[in-house]
């Protein structure tokens, strides 16, 4: 997470009750980090970004650590993100996007 704080800084956002945890979920998870600086390094050179950019790839991120913790919901352990990723996961992947879909 250092690399993406000294790149851009992390804007924090009121965390509401279905948010609360998210941004933990951001700067801890080893893949939704390198997804935020993968997506951060395609913009450019930060001087060249755009602010509107930047918060488009942070919105992404919450997105997937929105979805990380409802996979996480009722788990004995907290799984990293790149454990849901296998087909044995697909099923429930798919349960929790349509539940986040329809929260929102």
């Amino acid at each position: 997470m250092d690399a993406l704080q000294n790149n851009y800084q992390w804007r924090t956002f009121a965390e509401t009750e279905p948010t609360t945890g998210v941004q933990q979920y951001c700067e801890e998870d080893e893949l939704i980090r390198e997804f935020g600086l993968h997506q951060l390094g395609r913009l450019g050179p930060e001087k060249e970004q755009r602010t509107k950019d930047q918060e488009n790839v942070l919105t992404k991120m919450r997105t997937l650590a929105l979805l990380l913790k409802k996979l996480n919901e009722g788990a004995i352990f907290e799984y990293p993100l790149y454990h849901c990723i296998c087909a044995s996961k697909f099923s429930s992947v798919v349960k929790a996007v349509k539940e986040l879909c329809e929260e929102s």
